[in-house]
């Protein structure tokens, strides 16, 4: 089954590194959803009721990965999180 993948953003040179990433590890067989904070008003729901604090925020499946808590997007924990696996 694909993964849902979503990176919230606001924009800045770091969350690019973390739509990077997204896209990078998921490949071409998974959709990688960029929510802009800055141009998408609909995104500050997700952001509230997932509780990200910081960006940029990856979440797949609707859970906030670990590493996103603090430090920003970790590529092991990812992939940990079954992004880039071919559905099964």
């Amino acid at each position: 089954m694909a993964r849902r993948i979503e990176v919230f953003r606001a924009g800045c040179p770091v969350c690019v590194s973390g739509d990077a990433l997204g896209r990078d590890v998921a490949g071409d067989h998974q959709e990688v959803i960029i929510r802009n904070l800055r141009t998408d008003e609909v995104a500050a729901t997700p952001v509230a009721e997932r509780r990200i604090k910081a960006v940029p925020g990856v979440v797949v499946d609707g859970r906030l990965l670990g590493c996103c808590n603090n430090t920003g997007p970790d590529c092991d924990e990812v992939v940990a999180a079954g992004v880039g696996q071919l559905p099964g």
